[in-house]
Parts: structure tokens; C-alpha cells; sequence
């Protein structure tokens, strides 16, 4: 053990230090590995103490922590494989153990008599099998927590998403705006929302079809989604409609904001090789004016802006007396990584 199993394990370990600081991805490969060279190892030395020399020494060497410890294997087991796989695991590890252990010890229990120590070795079997038993119970519950919180969080996406796009819905996006606006009217900073829709959408609906269509709803909510803060909130309004809640812009910043937008939108094609503009609306919050009077603020400069010729921008003027507040925030006015 000590000359050849020994610096077979130190050799690993280093190795798997060497792998996790230079791949740190391959975490979840050397957790297994490791573990499945502890147990290894653990049999290993099982075997050496009872199947070489002197049984009984090699037994008093062992107990009564070697039995102990391997319900530890047991619960590593479950940590880094899957149910099934950990069952396995297991199962196997202490029948492996009790066969070493019978096979050293049965010959003199025979010769001698004395079953004191296979009496011993059934106990410690029992113990196992009970341990891994409680061990496998509780991870089928923890699966089937672990799958009801998934299916929570679907449903929870569900609830908060449009389903073409992908962007928040119509619901988080309103929540996002009131709880920008409490926040701006508690802190004194601006809030502004800017409301853009597709120009001639209906067309590409009625000469290409609805498919069509949803595939250029999908490329201008792309290409506008990657000109957003990571605060920001742009989500589907309806139909072709979009509305962005901008935390921290005032109706300048949140101006060049939907130019960046209007921008990428024309630049942007769909599947099929469609493209279109797009018509934007800003306004910027009036501190302790309802959040849904600032989207319909918002809403009517988009339509301005579809009466000036659409693919442009309209910004509501109201005056900074008016507007009240901060006219700076923290912060760099940056877009977002497209990912």
C-alpha cells in the first residue's frame, strides 16, 4: 500500500489540481473520478489488511473506522452522480466489502469456531444497508423537489414571457415600470419609457405570411434587446408594439437610447431575409404622475413619430421645473452584450 497505492493516489490528486486550475469546466468529470478512486482506494486497503497477513490484526486495523466511513462513500455518492448511478454505487461498494471481508475472515471463523468477528461483519453490513437505504430515500425526495421547483420556475417563465420573442411580457413589464417608478419618486432620479412599433408590419403579415411575420418580430426584438442595460426592461406590449423601462435615463439619454434602437431594428433581418423600421415614442416620468399615464405619454409620441414619416423618434418635451429630480445617475449609458 504504502509503496505502490500510496504515490498512485498522490499522482492523481496532483494531476486533478493541475486539470481543475487550468479547466475549471472539467470540475464535475474530476469530482467523479475522484470519487470513484476513493472508493478504490478504500477497497483496496480492505483488501490488503484481510487478504494478506494475519485476518485478525488486519480486522482490528479496520474497525471500526473503515466500516464507519464507507457510509460516507455512500452519501458522496449521491452527491456527485445522479440517483440511479449513485444507487449503483451504493449497492456495490458494501457487497464488494462484505466479500472481501467474508473471504478473510470465514476461514478461521470455520477452523476456530469463533464467530465473533463474522458476527461483527453482518452488523456492520446491516448498518450500510439501512444507511444506504435512508440515503437513497432522500434523494428520490430531493429529484422530485428538484423537479417541482423546475416546473415552478417554467411556469414562472411562462407567466413573465412572450412565448415568440422571449422578452418579458406585457405583465412584467408593467411590474417593472411600477417599481421603477416608486423607486424613482422615492430617490429622485428619472425613469423614462420609450414605446416603438414596427412600420408596415401588416404588410410583411398580409405578402409573406403570419410565419414571416413572427420571424421579423423575433429579429427586431433581438437587435433591439442588445441596445439595453442590463436594468433595463424591454418587453412585447402587443402585436408589433415594444415598450422599454429605462431606470435612471432621462428623456435625453433615453432619446439616444431609442436612436440606437431605431438603428439596429432597420438593420436587422429575419430568417427569411426580411426587414423592417421601426417608429419610437419617449417620455421621461413626472414625479408623482401615475406610471401608466408615462407609457401613454410614451405611446403618443410614437404615433408622432409614425406621422412625421415613421423610422424616427419623438420625444415628449417637458420641462426640467416640471420634470423635477436628478438630471445625472450613476452608471455608463452602454447597451448590453448581445449574447
Amino acid at each position: 500500500m504504502v509503496r505502490f497505492v500510496y504515490p498512485l493516489l498522490a499522482a492523481y490528486l496532483v494531476t486533478a489540481a493541475v486539470v481543475l486550475v487550468r479547466r475549471p469546466e472539467s470540475l464535475r468529470a474530476v469530482e467523479r473520478r475522484t470519487y470513484e478512486l476513493v472508493t478504490g482506494f478504500w477497497l483496496v486497503r480492505m483488501g490488503a489488511e484481510l487478504l494478506t497477513g494475519n485476518p485478525e490484526a488486519g480486522w482490528a486495523s479496520l474497525t471500526p473506522w473503515t466500516f464507519l466511513g464507507l457510509p460516507l462513500l455512500a452519501v458522496m455518492a449521491y452527491v456527485v452522480h445522479d440517483t440511479r448511478v449513485a444507487l449503483r454505487f451504493t449497492v456495490a461498494v458494501p457487497v464488494v466489502a462484505g466479500l472481501i471481508a467474508t473471504v478473510g475472515l470465514l476461514p478461521a471463523a470455520l477452523a476456530g469456531g469463533d464467530w465473533t468477528r463474522m458476527l461483527e461483519l453482518l452488523r456492520y453490513e446491516v448498518y450500510l444497508g439501512v444507511t444506504t437505504a435512508m440515503t437513497h430515500a432522500l434523494a428520490l425526495h430531493k429529484d422530485d423537489a428538484a423537479e417541482s421547483r423546475l416546473e415552478a420556475e417554467r411556469l414562472r417563465l411562462m407567466a413573465h414571457a412572450d412565448p415568440l420573442t422571449g422578452l418579458p411580457n406585457r405583465r412584467r413589464v408593467q411590474e417593472a415600470l411600477e417599481r421603477a417608478v416608486v423607486a424613482a419618486d422615492a430617490g429622485g432620479w428619472p425613469v423614462s419609457v420609450l414605446v416603438f412599433d414596427l412600420d408596415h408590419f401588416k404588410a410583411v403579415n398580409d405578402t409573406h405570411g403570419h410565419q414571416a411575420g413572427d420571424a421579423v418580430l423575433r429579429a427586431a426584438a433581438l437587435a433591439a434587446s442588445g441596445q439595453t442595460r442590463p436594468r433595463d426592461t424591454l418587453g412585447r406590449w402587443g402585436g408589433e408594439e415594444f415598450v422599454a423601462v429605462l431606470p435612471g435615463a432621462d428623456q435625453d439619454r433615453a432619446t439616444r437610447v431609442a436612436d440606437r434602437m431605431r438603428v439596429a431594428v432597420a438593420a436587422a433581418t429575419s430568417e427569411l431575409g426580411l426587414a423592417v423600421t421601426a417608429s419610437f415614442g419617449v417620455a421621461q416620468h413626472v414625479p408623482g404622475e401615475p406610471a401608466d399615464l408615462l407609457v401613454r405619454e410614451a405611446d403618443a409620441m410614437m404615433y408622432a413619430a409614425k406621422a412625421a414619416g415613421r423610422d424616427t423618434v419623438r420625444t415628449l418635451q417637458v420641462p426640467a421645473a416640471r420634470r423635477g429630480g436628478r438630471s445625472a445617475v450613476e452608471g455608463r449609458d452602454e447597451p448590453a452584450q448581445q449574447g
